[in-house]
């Protein structure tokens, strides 16, 4: 009976150091309606699911079967190449200063098309072409 209500006392303190580490974990999901018109990314609505990083990203050989587009190593999030192996552009909706951006147009938000909630790109963005002001 000790041993039981040891065990319990331990996976309480378990669970509660894992959600004080991950505040995350304790936001509740808004409704889809109060997403709508905000950036992709709002804290609160939901999120695409990101292809994991290719198992070899990073070790400077490029490997394409893999799905990696560059791997430059050590360099990769400091040059051409992300850390997840995929090359940076103008419109990825990162400002990528390393490569020359001042701003990149490549900003999601959410939207409603048929009742249902979508994420597509800013129609108008306010950054250039060509990722400069």
């Amino acid at each position: 009976m000790k041993r039981n209500i040891v065990i319990a006392i331990a996976v309480a303190v378990g669970v509660g150091a894992l959600i004080a580490a991950n505040p995350g974990a304790q936001k509740a999901q808004l409704p889809y309606s109060e997403c709508i018109g905000k950036p992709y990314g709002t804290p609160g609505c939901p999120m695409k699911a990101e292809p994991p990083t290719p198992p070899n990203c990073g070790d400077a050989i490029l490997d394409e079967h893999e799905g990696e587009e560059c791997d430059e190593g050590r360099f990769n999030g400091v040059s051409f190449c992300s850390d997840d192996c995929k090359v940076f552009f103008c419109g990825d909706a990162s400002v990528s200063n390393h490569i020359g951006e001042d701003c990149d147009p490549g900003v999601e938000y959410y939207t409603e098309v048929e009742g249902e909630l979508e994420i597509r790109f800013d129609p108008e963005p306010a950054c250039g072409a060509y990722c400069v002001l």
